[in-house]
């Protein structure tokens, strides 16, 4: 039987070695995904495809638990960057008879250097579980019956002396983490939640990493998977059981078809450097693309056991494109958080000296619908309460001016 499917604080030199390093990379045009090893009756094998040489690989294979039982693969996330593949394992009984539950485990890109980051963390054989790697952290979530909490963080390199084990986040309510994505440029969360005793209503969610129990629905929808494109403030995702793929706003207005398949579709990837969308057909065993407007689907490979969920390692993440970061070298602005928002905001920033602060606000053509002079403020860390007032809903340019040199970040003002 198949199991069940289961902050911005990045300095510009970060973002320098993420180019760097995913250029250099030999896997930086790879796409990978979690399937079966042949006639496996469970996701055992982690694949990478490399869309220049056409080769697939098999990146890692579950582990033994005993000479009839596996572990096997719920759900992945890779790290091009650090050249570091991250993923959820469910858990089973060993030789012994001892009931495990499930692992958090890593390894190298290439498939070597694999290691058990977190044992028993992820609860129950086959649970409903997702993973993100966002800088040095790792965030999964669950259903939160698994105990205490649905969304959990730790370190990225396993327990350390000053991150010794796994924190679990407060959610306002209870929660199945079907899909999870971080955004630690804007220090939000997003998570999908499906509870089919409707708890909480079916779909996407997001909070502030700070303060993750002040969640907002976004989209109220029963998601699957989801990938957002912050540029244009829009997100994708897969509905259960369903042959679309579905695009809206972030504040869930504009909700419409972009692909249209003959077969179902399950979980998808945004290259948004390449404005396409990648997508696994998991019964009809194939993955394909199309460009974000649903348009010159093709398929990218064929003949595949059960392939579930995708990512890439290329395309953009969470990496600002030109215009929606700092325009500065200096990083004085930290990020802007919630955002989206309806009602307040905050702009975080950081002074090296006292300075003089001024925040302004400008519209999509360049006009300033807003302004603070807040005057000259200590060194140390800083920030600003935004309040739009009665502007239109719609996407903003905030810049921060310090010291006479300004920074911009893009934001969205919901209805």
């Amino acid at each position: 039987m198949m199991l069940p499917e289961t902050v911005r604080l990045l300095s510009t030199l970060a973002v320098a070695a993420f180019v760097s390093l995913a250029t250099a990379s030999a896997q930086d045009n790879a796409v990978y995904w979690i399937g079966a090893d042949g006639d496996a009756e469970f996701n055992n094998a982690i694949y990478a495809y490399d869309l220049d040489a056409g080769v697939v690989d098999t990146l890692v294979q579950a582990r033994s638990l005993g000479p009839d039982e596996f572990r096997a693969f719920v759900s992945f996330d890779v790290d091009v960057p650090n050249d570091r593949v991250y993923w959820t394992e469910t858990g089973g009984t060993r030789d012994d008879g001892v009931i495990v539950i499930g692992a958090v485990g890593s390894s190298a890109l290439d498939g070597s250097d694999v290691q058990t980051l977190y044992e028993g963390v992820v609860c129950g054989v086959g649970t409903t579980t997702d993973i993100e790697v966002a800088g040095d952290s790792l965030y999964w979530g669950m259903d939160s019956a698994c105990p205490d909490a649905a969304l959990t963080r730790a370190g990225a390199g396993g327990p350390s002396e000053t991150d010794p084990q796994p924190r679990l986040a407060v959610l306002s309510g209870y929660f199945v983490i079907q899909s999870l994505e971080v955004d630690p440029q804007r220090e939000t969360v997003y998570w999908a939640n499906y509870d089919i005793d409707f708890r909480n209503p079916a779909g996407l969610y997001s909070a502030p990493l700070r303060d993750t129990s002040s969640d907002q629905l976004l989209v109220r929808a029963p998601v699957l998977d989801f990938a957002i494109d912050h540029a244009s403030s829009e997100v994708y995702w897969t509905p259960f059981q369903g042959n679309v793929i579905r695009r809206a706003n972030l504040d869930g207005s504009g909700a419409t078809d972009v692909v249209v398949s003959d077969e179902t579709v399950r979980y998808l990837a945004l290259d948004r450097d390449g404005g396409k969308v990648y997508w696994t057909e998991t019964e009809a065993g194939r993955i394909r693309r199309a460009n974000l407007d649903g348009t010159d689907v093709e398929d990218v490979l064929v003949g595949l056991s059960n392939p579930m969920r995708i990512r890439l390692g290329f395309g953009g993440g969470f990496v600002s494109s030109e215009g929606d970061g700092p325009s500065s070298d200096r990083e004085t602005l930290r990020a802007v958080y919630p955002n989206p928002f309806r009602d307040e905001t905050t702009v975080a920033f950081d002074l090296d000296a006292p300075s003089a602060v001024r925040l302004e606000v400008f519209d999509v053509l360049g006009r300033r619908v807003d302004v603070m002079d807040v005057g000259s403020l200590p060194a140390g860390p800083q920030s600003i309460l935004w309040r739009p007032g009665r502007i239109a809903p719609g996407a903003y340019h905030v810049v921060l001016t310090v010291g006479g040199e300004p920074e911009s970040t893009r934001v969205t003002v919901w209805d």
